[in-house]
């Protein structure tokens, strides 16, 4: 008798256990948020001898650079540049940005943009004392469409969900622009 208790009990203990995982299975895809590892990284990174960079910034953009959810090239002999913003006052990683990627040449003289990327991200950086390593970075991005705002909301801090949906940084990312197309 005993030991039918203990079998049944078992019985329910992993139909238990199997519908949690079930559960957290289901609202973890329900979500589906884009989360990248490290890859594509190009060559130049990986020549460094390990001596990576120790600006944050600079790292975040050779990190977008190398991630095709923000910069390709479309046309031989391009250049690409990529840009971003703080979404929140947040000195540490994870950092909420607004990223803009964009693909250009020259052509009499004239800037012709070709193709790029302009959209929320959220960079996430593991937590150790080193230099800023863009091998070691990845990131999460809101899906298009009808999930985007929910994902926005999912994603970001309540501040940064504000500048988002206002927008109101993007004259300063043109100036970035620009500055980042003159260096």
């Amino acid at each position: 008798m005993f030991k039918k208790i203990k079998t049944i009990s078992l019985i329910y203990l992993i139909v238990f256990l199997g519908i949690i995982f079930l559960i957290c299975s289901v609202s973890m895809n329900s979500l589906k948020l884009k989360q990248e590892p490290k890859k594509n990284i190009p060559n130049t990174i990986q020549k460094q001898n390990n001596n990576y960079l120790s600006s944050r910034e600079n790292a975040v953009k050779e990190y977008l650079l190398s991630q095709k959810d923000f910069s390709w090239s479309t046309k031989e002999n391009s250049q690409r540049k990529c840009v971003f913003i703080n979404l929140d006052s947040n000195e540490i990683f994870p950092i909420a940005i607004w990223s803009h990627c964009f693909e250009y040449v020259l052509e009499n003289g004239k800037i012709q943009e070709l193709s790029g990327s302009s959209l929320p991200t959220l960079i996430d950086y593991p937590n150790e004392l080193s230099f800023f390593n863009p091998l070691k970075m990845t990131h999460i991005i809101p899906r298009d469409g009808k999930y985007y705002s929910q994902d926005i909301k999912d994603i970001f801090s309540q501040t940064a969900q504000n500048k988002i949906f206002s927008k109101d940084f993007m004259q300063e990312i043109k100036d970035l622009k620009i500055q980042e197309i003159q260096k």
